[in-house]
């Protein structure tokens, strides 16, 4: 018989009836091992009651002798059923209460584990089904997303080849525009007084002059049709003849640094006229940022405001920027994604541009008439809302900005390689 706190194992008994010598003996075995309990196991055969006098029955849970039927199975849940029948009979301990009360918790525990067991099996099977269910969801959401993927592709492709078509379409009007700008030579500084007549007759004198005839071109000097333009503009059928009259224009006049005056009925006027090629639609567009920059930088010198020196400035209108013979001060990118003219400047002017940048784009939209600034949207912002074209207002937005090396300028070299421009 090991020892034990408050269990002692007791012999099995296999009698006809359990006698008062029987409890006796394992008392004494109980004592001899300072136990608080004592078991005594009594075999029956299947369902037959215990073999036990009500005396000794009695005897025995007085003092603290548990006599535990024993049928060949689970012999630990017959003794704990008995510590319960007496638990709260008298000449027990506190101490046998105690253990009693730790082999009631023990059978508690295990009633309390196998419900624990049956919730922790439901909540399984019901968060399986959930799993389940959610991954059914995350399936039917990634096709939706995948779906969703293609569509974009489809747009994005759908978009490229917009952006191609439109590009193309962009190209092939400034091509035109520059063909039919090649054959048109315009005429500036007119007199005020001087009438249609007499305009048609100084520009055949012209042609006559540069070895050309004048079945060659057709004349205009109307805007309107009831107002004569500042500038006339003759047609002409091949490029080449207008190659021809501005070379004539050059080498008598330009390179000679005369004059070429306006005359009227034979006699020669005061009033210097000026031929210069026919400039297209964009090429005029382009124009415009350079000199409304041109504008603010006089502007700015006439104030005093200025450092630089304008007289080593010159605008280069092929390449859209203002240098002097080493060195970049403007340079201005169009993008025709986001409709903007960004104007690049360099540090040294940059704030002078800036300060000026509205009362030049109103000077240079409205033919130098003040007084009708355009308010845009914040510093060096807006739109020439004088832009006069025959589709309407200046279509690009200006946005300024400084440069402090043109060499190593992350956003001036990013618009280099832009695939948007007209002009790659």
């Amino acid at each position: 018989m090991p020892d034990c706190r408050w269990v002692v194992d007791a012999k099995h008994y296999s009698a006809s009836k359990v006698s008062a010598h029987d409890v006796d003996k394992l008392l004494s075995d109980k004592k001899s091992h300072r136990a608080e309990i004592g078991i005594l196991m009594v075999y029956v055969d299947g369902s037959c009651s215990l073999p036990i006098s009500p005396n000794v029955q009695k005897m025995a849970e007085q003092h603290g002798i548990l006599i535990v039927p024993y049928t060949g199975q689970n012999p630990d849940k017959n003794c704990m059923a008995h510590l319960k029948m007496i638990k709260k009979r008298a000449n027990i301990s506190p101490q046998v209460q105690k253990s009693m009360k730790l082999i009631d918790a023990g059978q508690e525990e295990g009633e309390v584990q196998g419900e624990s067991e049956k919730i922790t099996e439901t909540v399984k099977e019901t968060v399986d089904v959930v799993v389940m269910d959610i991954e059914e969801q995350v399936k039917d959401l990634k096709a939706a997303v995948s779906e969703l993927e293609d569509k974009l592709y489809e747009c994005q492709d759908d978009q490229q080849a917009f952006r191609r078509q439109q590009l193309w379409s962009l190209k092939s009007q400034i091509g035109d525009q520059r063909a039919a700008a090649a054959k048109e030579e315009c005429f500036v500084g007119w007199p005020n007084q001087a009438t249609s007549d007499q305009r048609s007759q100084f520009v055949l004198w012209c042609l006559q002059a540069a070895g050309l005839s004048a079945e060659m071109c057709q004349i205009s000097h109307t805007a309107k049709s009831s107002e004569l333009s500042r500038m006339s503009i003759v047609y002409f059928k091949q490029s080449w003849v207008r190659a021809q009259l501005d070379k004539w224009f050059k080498d008598e006049y330009i390179n000679k640094k005369r004059p070429l005056n306006f005359y009227v009925n034979g006699t020669h006027t005061n009033d210097q006229m000026k031929m210069r090629p026919q400039i297209g639609l964009w090429g005029r567009l382009k124009a415009e940022p350079i000199k409304i920059v041109l504008k603010a930088l006089d502007i700015a010198h006439e104030k005093g405001q200025l450092r630089t020196d304008l007289s080593k400035l010159k605008p280069y209108w092929g390449h859209d920027a203002i240098h002097d013979d080493y060195y970049t001060y403007c340079w201005v990118h169009f993008s025709v994604r986001d409709v903007r003219a960004t104007v690049f400047l360099d540090n040294t002017i940059f704030q002078n541009v800036a300060d000026h940048w509205m009362e030049a784009l109103d000077e240079v939209g409205s033919g130098n008439n003040k007084g009708q600034a355009n308010k845009g949207k914040g510093k060096g912002k807006g739109k020439s809302k004088t832009f006069d074209t025959p589709a309407g207002n200046y279509p690009f937005d200006y946005k300024l900005a400084s440069v402090q090396d043109w060499r190593y300028d992350e956003h001036v070299n990013k618009r280099k390689e832009d695939e948007d421009s007209l002009d790659s």
